[in-house]
């Protein structure tokens, strides 16, 4: 299947003036309608463990949009349950948060995020190995293996995560990690539109 694109000069609502915050948010309904968001969160949990890196050489995702999808997921699912809250609901997108804060986010929050991410993509990096290419089926000892990685979590770093997203001046404050991935990641989509739009 072709990479699903929105119409080409797709106008952004998002404004200069919002916080970042909501510039990115902005940016996610443009460019992912229902359609396209639909077919990107089926590729993530259809085959949690190939992530949607993998998705790009298949010609399913843009690099742009695995940047954003993964971004907008993942801030969002800390906002809303905390870091605990991403790796419960979106195993299939923890190593492919892991790509995008090594690339885009501040060393610090890469090196936490590792930390905590560290049994999942030992279990992910397992099944990855062991899958036959293009299988349909996740087998049951992968979701079990995910769910027995919550017990060696490094919950002092995911407390640490999760303070900075919760922090008072979390849109404000420029070395934010949360502020400073979202600024990088929107400046990103903003300079690729062909990533995005059909051509």
């Amino acid at each position: 299947m072709p990479v699903l694109k929105v119409a080409r000069a797709t106008i952004l609502k998002c404004k200069p003036t919002e916080p970042v915050s909501y510039q990115i948010c902005d940016c996610f309904e443009d460019y992912f309608p229902q359609p396209i968001e639909q077919h990107l969160r089926t590729l993530n949990t259809r085959q949690p463990v190939l992530g949607l890196q993998a998705q790009i050489a298949r010609g399913e995702v843009t690099r742009g949009q695995l940047l954003l999808y993964t971004t907008v997921c993942f801030t969002g699912q800390i906002m809303n349950g905390g870091l605990e809250g991403f790796l419960d609901n979106c195993p299939g997108l923890i190593a492919d948060a892991a790509l995008v804060l090594r690339e885009h986010g501040a060393p610090a929050f890469s090196a936490a995020f590792d930390r905590v991410a560290a049994p999942y993509l030992r279990v992910l990096d397992a099944h990855r190995a062991a899958m036959p290419e293009g299988a349909a089926e996740v087998p049951d000892s992968f979701w079990q293996e995910i769910e027995a990685a919550y017990d060696q979590l490094d919950l002092a770093a995911a407390e640490e995560i999760d303070a900075i997203a919760y922090a008072p001046d979390r849109d404000a404050d420029a070395k934010n990690w949360f502020h400073a991935l979202e600024a990088r990641v929107l400046r990103y989509v903003l300079d690729h539109p062909a990533e995005f739009q059909e051509a």
